[in-house]
């Protein structure tokens, strides 16, 4: 990654560092993602994850989310989508959240081969009969191809700014900070593999929660 980009990632991690109580708990997240062309401009996502806990009080959530995009131009789209996530601790569900969202992209080529993307979204975040509203900024980017095989090196941050306080845990303010480092493999023209470490800040009243994942992504453009 350019210095700039490291900046901006150590900017986006300055809150982290300031910390002075961390609860550290390990992870282990999978996601799949889908993309790709329905109708003109017309595109379709969908993307799925699964995240499992491994603290003293176990957490498993899953999240279905599919959307529905219009390209702007060629490296350009605005979509809208929902999104379910359901969450369990100790076996029992303890939340079901369903989220409405749009949301920006940009995505970025450069002469070497290299990449970045810009994603800018708005979630209205449904549960316990509240209503949350956040906004996420997420930066990736990816090398060219290592010595022109299939091997990348990829990496990105997101920061989470919430706008109001809900009853399922929302605080207006500073939500969250993700940061992924790994790399990235290119299986065929339309099927990517990545790997890494994931880490997952929280911000909280007492111990913030600091989550250390073990993280695998597939993508998929048809």
């Amino acid at each position: 990654m350019s210095p700039r980009l490291w900046l901006l990632v150590a900017l986006l991690l300055a809150p982290v560092a300031s910390a002075q109580d961390l609860a550290h708990e390990p992870q282990a997240w999978f996601g799949l993602f889908t993309n790709g062309p329905l109708t003109g401009r017309v595109v379709g996502w969908f993307d799925a994850h699964l995240r499992m806990g491994f603290g003293e009080s176990p957490v498993t959530m899953t999240l279905l989310r599919p959307g529905v995009g219009f390209r702007v131009r060629d490296d350009m789209t605005v979509w809208v989508g929902y999104l379910w996530a359901p969450v369990w601790r100790d076996g029992l569900q303890t939340l079901s959240e369903h989220r409405v969202w749009q949301q920006w992209t940009w995505d970025l080529s450069f002469g070497s081969g290299a990449k970045m993307q810009l994603r800018s979204r708005l979630e209205q975040r449904f549960a316990t009969g509240d209503v949350g509203i956040r906004f996420r900024q997420f930066v990736r980017a990816q090398t060219a191809p290592l010595g022109g095989g299939p091997w990348m090196l990829a990496g990105w941050d997101e920061l989470f700014l919430a706008f109001n306080d809900t009853r399922f845990g929302q605080r207006a303010g500073f939500d969250q900070n993700r940061l992924f480092l790994g790399v990235a493999m290119k299986l065929s023209p339309k099927w990517r593999v990545e790997g890494g470490y994931f880490n997952q800040f929280l911000p909280r009243a007492g111990a913030s929660p600091m989550r250390h994942a073990a993280a695998v992504n597939v993508f998929f453009s048809w």
